[in-house]
């Protein structure tokens, strides 16, 4: 992920790559990077180094796959356990919301805003196949429910 630090600044611009340097650095001062991964740690990265700045252990859980969400503060994380977890990060890294439990591991979760009502929506897809469809933190529609064997 690369989430911009402070929503005054200017966006980042990909399209004026005038020397890698200069966008390091553009990286570095107005967006924080940050990876996910099985070992269940949220890591933040140093760009001048590239070395670990923060590692946060706030799952318990390996994670799956993770999504922004429309606000760019927040983090959807899937874990192998079946939960959805909601991270903030807006001032410190903090569990904001852990959603009912699924019976099979998340592989991966999408996030979309509902145009209507600016309402976040999101997907998860699942070990055995099936989506969920979660509205406002319940699941409001699945797609298959079956283990398929291959």
């Amino acid at each position: 992920f690369i989430v911009k630090k402070d929503s005054n600044d200017q966006d980042y611009d990909e399209s004026n790559n005038v020397n890698i340097k200069n966008n390091i650095e553009n990286l570095a001062k107005n967006y924080k990077i940050l990876s996910v991964g099985l070992c269940g740690y949220l890591i933040e990265w140093c760009l001048y180094t590239s070395t670990a700045k923060q590692i946060y252990d706030l799952i318990g859980h390996s994670i799956m796959d993770a999504s922004l969400s429309m606000h760019n503060m927040e983090i959807y994380i899937g874990c192998d356990d079946g939960i959805v977890r909601l991270i903030n990060f807006e001032n410190k890294f903090y569990l904001k919301q852990q959603f009912n439990k699924v019976n099979s591991p998340i592989t991966s979760i999408a996030v979309f805003s509902n145009k209507h009502n600016s309402e976040e929506i999101f997907c998860t897809g699942h070990l055995n196949s099936s989506i969920n469809l979660w509205k406002k933190g319940v699941i409001a529609l699945t797609f298959g429910n079956k283990t398929y064997s291959y």
